[in-house]
């Protein structure tokens, strides 16, 4: 009997490459439980501060920010216990450093921070913004 030997053949393996957008897109529909705070507290105060924030909005092209105010330049990170690790720390400061060159200022707060602080942070965003105007 005659053993017949299966061909092999080299899959290939189709990998879908995201834009940046349909990134941003997907976190905007996954947001964590600090951001869905934030956002809610955020939306509440735009009117009040004549300003739009933008949920997981792109900049120049690279990076996607929590919240973003295009108007002001200025963005929002709301980090977990992940950017507490040394290599990610480092990653965000080159991060806010390209920002910086393009005129953006970057504000971090913690998750806990946001779920604990709400209003205190609303506060410090609000300066922020007001900062900018002066």
């Amino acid at each position: 009997m005659r053993r017949k030997r299966a061909l092999r053949t080299k899959r290939i393996r189709k990998v879908k490459r995201h834009t940046i957008e349909e990134y941003a897109e997907r976190m905007r529909k996954n947001p964590t439980r600090a951001e869905l705070v934030l956002w809610s507290g955020l939306s509440r105060k735009m009117k009040q501060w004549d300003v739009t924030f933008v949920s997981q909005g792109v900049l120049i092209d690279r990076y996607i920010g929590d919240f973003v105010c295009y108007s002001h330049m200025l963005v929002i990170e709301v980090d977990g216990s992940i950017h507490n690790l040394k290599h990610v720390k480092n990653k965000d400061a080159l991060r806010t450093s390209e920002l910086n060159q393009h005129g953006y200022r970057v504000v971090r707060f913690s998750n806990s921070c946001v779920l604990r602080y709400t209003y205190m942070v609303l506060i410090q965003i609000e300066n922020e913004i007001k900062r900018n105007v002066s």
